[in-house]
């Protein structure tokens, strides 16, 4: 019998050791951010429950709405995402290739980016909308004028956030990179860079937020199509379960926008060293 018990009290203190472990493994903020959404998806059926579908639509009556989008044989849910994602990846790579660009030139002349920091900054806090009369007067109410538009929402967040990554690296590996021979072009980018790059990616998630914004805006402003004229038409006719979808649309690819970049930062951030390869 105490044998049994003996036996019976290692097995137990393993199990809860494994169990302990296990416990011990699980990313707690995961847990936390599966809660929230639980509690979210809570809270939104009550309240859908609680005021009729004109005013606020429930889980079920979105997803049925989807499902009828979907069907409709007229393509709209689904050519108004294919323009949003049309207007909003071609505003924003431009706003990223020509951010970078800008970030270089002021990383190759420390005073040319001292003097156009302030610049920057003041255009930073117009608001977008501020220069959609102007860019429509110049280019019309086409699909040009709107990547222009997502191009200006997202172009300064990106460049004043990498000027500021470039700054933060210590000056003394350019200057080691420039006594073994290197020309200042390729110390700032074979040295410099890549210890400022998961920085700069981290701006580019900021700007990617402010591009998804101002297509939103620029699609309701100009000539209503994509998903943004779908949310004015719904919203109008207070039709809030498909509302509803175009609102999660919108979600789900700042959500997918964001994920991707950050995956992209944690990748350069290993490469440089700056976390370890279990993070």
């Amino acid at each position: 019998m105490f044998i049994m018990m003996a036996h019976f009290t290692a097995v137990l203190s393993e199990e809860l050791g494994a169990a302990r472990k296990f416990l011990t493994s699980i990313d707690k903020a995961k847990i936390l951010l599966v809660f929230l959404f639980c509690l979210a998806c809570i809270v939104w059926f009550l309240l859908g429950e609680k005021y009729p579908a004109a005013t606020f639509a429930s889980p079920y009556e979105t997803f049925e709405a989807l499902y009828w989008m979907l069907a409709d044989r007229h393509n709209e849910y689904i050519v108004g995402i294919g323009e949003t994602l049309s207007v909003f990846f071609r505003g924003f790579l431009g706003a990223v290739a020509a951010g970078l660009s800008l970030t270089l030139v002021m990383g190759l002349s420390p005073l040319l980016g001292r003097a156009l920091n302030p610049l920057l900054d003041l255009l930073g806090s117009v608001p977008n909308i501020a220069f959609m009369p102007m860019v429509v007067a110049l280019m019309g109410l086409d699909q040009p004028a709107k990547v222009t538009i997502v191009f200006l929402g997202a172009v300064l967040p990106v460049a004043i956030n990498g000027h500021a990554a470039l700054r933060q690296i210590d000056g003394d590996y350019e200057e080691a990179a420039l006594d073994l021979g290197a020309t200042r072009l390729r110390a700032l980018l074979a040295v410099v860079w890549p210890l400022a790059l998961p920085q700069m990616v981290a701006g580019m998630r900021v700007g990617a937020g402010y591009a998804l914004a101002a297509c939103v805006v620029a699609e309701i402003y100009t000539a209503m199509t994509g998903l943004g004229g779908l949310l004015v038409g719904y919203g109008n006719s207070f039709n809030m379960p498909r509302y509803f979808v175009i609102v999660i649309t919108l979600a789900l690819i700042g959500i997918f926008t964001t994920a991707l970049l950050r995956y992209v930062e944690t990748f350069f951030a290993r490469r440089a060293g700056l976390i370890s390869e279990r993070e």
